[in-house]
């Protein structure tokens, strides 16, 4: 009853930001389980799928929470569990190779993912799953278009899932897939359809108090602005979007922003500034145990380098260790409030 419990759970810890507590609850609930003998009458079949369930949703919590190498693990333990002894329960098979596939989107596995996700794809199709479908889609864009470079192939399974989504009266995956179609549109550098597709997806999210995926699409159209030199816009948006992420408990994602607010700091010749505050984004990086995707390594890379170049060796260095002696709330506070260093 505890597995069948936090696993009922999980869409409203994932959907309302509360990744980090629902970790907690499933995680104590999975060690409960184990502790003790089954309940009489349990069935090795429903243990073993109550089992797969909170995996699923565990990884699930653990991608929210950019902990892509625990999420990775969480997940193959579920698929393992629905395939083994030929489980029927394709569906969740199913959403449990799309969770897998979002951690190794994240950990730069492009053909696991891809491979995955169409089998996934397969299995929900067999079902007649839209949900499924749809969800396996949306991160399947994503994989197409920033892991294979393919816009084409990834708007094309972001309309197919509109589609299908608008016609089984599913609001919430339509406004997803429009995320997914401004996102193809921000690689694009199509400001102006990106634009208006998220402003789409969070108007849908709005409607269902999707509060995590707001925050997520409000942080896509942040960069964007910062992608095509719009840094007002962008700031206006990365100062909501830090402060959230950090009242969700989501470190690496506060990591991301302090990194996103320096670049446009070297961006605009202020290199102390910037450096200042790539230090303490790896410091919470690394505290937090959440490192950069390989799409945001590329960018991290490239800004240092522009940062190296611009500035003495021994001025850097100092730059960068004063960055990470601050604290999270210092960090945020010198990204968000002005030029001046916070002093404990």
């Amino acid at each position: 009853s505890a597995l069948r419990m936090v696993g009922a759970l999980q869409f409203y810890w994932h959907t309302g930001g509360y990744a980090a507590e629902g970790s907690r609850w499933t995680q104590q609930a999975l060690e409960r389980v184990e502790a003790t003998a089954p309940p009489e009458g349990a069935s090795a079949p429903e243990r073993r799928s109550a089992k797969a369930k909170a995996l699923r949703g565990l990884a699930w919590l653990h991608v929210a929470q950019a902990d892509n190498e625990h999420a990775g693990r969480w997940a193959e333990q579920s698929v393992a569990l629905y395939r083994q002894g030929g489980s029927r329960d394709t569906r969740g098979l199913s959403y449990a190779l799309t969770i897998l596939a979002q951690a190794q989107f994240f950990l730069g596995e492009r053909d696991k993912a891809d491979a995955f996700l169409k089998e996934a794809i397969g299995l929900s199709r067999v079902d007649n799953d839209v949900v499924g479908e749809v969800g396996a889609m949306s991160i399947l864009v994503r994989v197409r278009a920033v892991m294979f470079g393919d816009l084409e192939s990834a708007r094309g399974y972001a309309e197919e899932g509109i589609r299908l989504a608008r016609e089984a009266g599913l609001d919430h995956f339509a406004s997803l897939m429009s995320y997914n179609l401004g996102l193809v549109a921000a690689y694009r550098l199509d400001a102006e359809e990106a634009r208006l597709r998220f402003g789409e997806a969070i108007a849908g999210f709005e409607e269902y108090r999707a509060h995590f995926a707001i925050l997520l699409a409000k942080s896509d159209l942040a960069h964007l602005e910062r992608n095509v030199g719009n840094y007002r816009r962008a700031l206006e948006l990365y100062r909501e979007t830090i402060t959230a992420f950090r009242d969700v408990g989501q470190r690496g994602a506060v990591a991301h922003q302090l990194e996103c607010f320096a670049f446009i700091a070297i961006a605009q010749n202020q290199f102390d500034r910037g450096v200042r505050l790539l230090g303490a984004a790896e410091a919470w990086r690394e505290r937090g145990g959440t490192p950069m995707t390989p799409e945001e390594l590329v960018s991290h890379q490239k800004q240092v380098a522009v940062a190296v170049e611009r500035m003495d060796s021994e001025l850097f260095n100092k730059t960068w260790a004063e960055g990470r002696a601050l604290t999270m709330e210092q960090a945020i506070q010198y990204a968000t409030e002005g030029d001046s260093i916070p002093r404990a």
